[in-house]
This record gives structure tokens, C-alpha cells and sequence, in this order.
């Protein structure tokens, strides 16, 4: 688990983040949801390690980030940042196999290159193992990404894996398998898994645990089914709660 408790981050000056606190529990689907600027993608590298924390605490699995060497970080937690610029003339599968480092002896072993082979299958991208990178679409290279990430954390369990809105340039299709398949290694493989998401509806339907954000203060937290109400979506979204299809699929259960 993730326990973040009286969090305070300023960049510029200006206040980010105010006394904030939550939890990311194992197991579950967490969705860091809130409009434009209301800090979700600083929370999510404050929860990473990658932001410095002007005060308050973050704890791994009860250790602060600095008691984790950067291998041990880099097995135990993947992140698939918004922007993942890449111009160099890589193919779809050195990309993924980048995720496998952390787990190299000597160099790529045939292990690994199966592995990143299957993470790219697991998202629908085999076929564009030898397709040079920067030549694909946007929502082809967000897929192989993906499977960068999931390679980094294959063969892990009680892992922790972080992303900033990994489904907005994938059609409705792969939005969907993208969020199916990260539950379901949040039941399978009880990982951590926290995404920054702005269509409610696919939150409602896939995460189990919501951090509701506005203007860099907590507005709500816990189970996304309770905490995510009509009056709540229009205060912090500013529209009408309709929008929103408030009841959870039957099959989703709870989590």
C-alpha cells in the first residue's frame, strides 16, 4: 500500500497540492480523477518518487523512497508518463525491451525478449514488434508503451503500476482492453494500480477506489461507487451529473 498523509507540494511558488491524503491499496483500480490543473499528474509523480515532497510523507509498503535503491524501485514500480517522446529510429520491440532492464544479468536473454514479445501480444501490438516507432500512430505507440510497462513488471506480483492517461489517444476498443486488462492484474497479480483518467464513465466502470481532485485540494476519497455521486461531479466538473452513468456493471462487482 501507498499511505500518503498531509502532503504539501509547491512549484513556482504557487500551491499544487494542500494537505492531502489517501491511500493506494493493492488490488485495486484507483482513479486519480479531477478537471484541468487540479494537480492529478503532480500527485502521481509525488507517488512515484519522481516529484520532491515540500512536506508531508509517502510510503511504500510502509519505507519512505529514499530506503529503495533505484533497481529495487524499478522492479517493484512501473509508470507510463502522458508524454513519451521518442525520435529515434527504435522498433516497437526495443521500446518494450526497455522495460525488461532492470531485470538484465548480461545483456537481452532470450527470457526477456519473450517476455516483451508477450507484453506486446497482451495489448494487441505483436504484430508491431519490427515497426519502426516514431512511423506509428499515436495510438499504436501508446499500446507499445504499454507493454513496455507491463514487461518492466511481468513476472512481479504486488507490484505497483502508475498511469497518467494511458487511453487518451486509443479508440474505444483498446480504451477498453487497456483498463480490462490492468484490473485484471490488479485481482490476479494484487497490483497497485493508480490512473490519472477525465471519462468518468470508464473510471465508474473500472476502478474500485477513487482520489477526487480539485484546485490541488482532496475533494473525496474511497470507493469510487459512494464517493463519485451526482452532487459531487457537478461541483467538481462544473456539469450536469447526468453525464455521469453512476451505476457500476453487474459483472465488476466490487472489488
Amino acid at each position: 500500500m501507498i499511505e500518503v498523509k498531509n502532503l504539501f507540494i509547491k512549484i513556482d511558488g504557487k500551491s499544487i497540492l494542500e494537505d492531502l491524503s489517501a491511500r493506494i491499496k493493492k488490488g485495486e483500480v484507483t482513479a486519480i480523477l479531477g478537471p484541468n490543473g487540479s494537480g492529478k499528474s503532480t500527485l502521481l509523480r509525488c507517488l512515484t518518487g519522481a516529484q520532491k515532497v515540500d512536506r508531508g510523507t509517502i510510503l511504500l509498503d510502509e519505507k519512505r523512497f529514499s530506503d529503495y535503491s533505484l533497481k529495487d524501485l524499478s522492479i517493484k514500480r512501473a509508470v507510463l508518463s502522458q508524454s513519451n517522446p521518442i525520435n529515434f529510429p527504435f522498433t516497437a520491440m526495443e521500446i518494450v525491451m526497455i522495460g525488461r532492464h532492470p531485470h538484465f544479468e548480461s545483456g537481452a536473454t532470450g527470457k526477456n525478449n519473450a517476455i516483451a514479445l508477450q507484453a506486446l501480444e497482451s495489448v494487441d501490438a505483436a504484430h508491431l514488434s519490427e515497426r519502426i516507432f516514431p512511423t506509428l500512430s499515436g495510438g499504436e505507440q501508446q499500446r507499445v508503451q504499454l507493454a513496455r510497462v507491463l514487461a518492466q513488471l511481468w513476472e512481479q506480483e504486488d507490484a505497483y503500476l502508475f498511469l497518467d492517461e494511458p487511453t487518451v489517444a486509443l479508440d474505444l476498443k483498446h480504451q477498453h482492453q487497456l483498463l480490462s486488462h490492468v484490473s485484471k492484474l490488479a485481482k490476479e497479480k494484487h497490483f497497485a494500480v493508480c490512473v490519472i483518467m477525465h471519462d468518468l464513465n470508464l473510471a465508474m466502470r473500472y476502478a474500485g477506489q477513487v482520489i477526487l481532485l480539485k484546485d490541488g485540494k482532496l475533494f473525496a476519497t474511497g470507493d469510487i461507487a459512494t464517493a463519485l455521486n451526482k452532487d459531487r461531479i457537478e461541483e467538481v466538473f462544473e456539469v450536469p451529473g447526468e453525464y455521469v452513468q453512476l451505476t457500476r456493471p453487474i459483472e465488476q462487482g466490487n472489488r
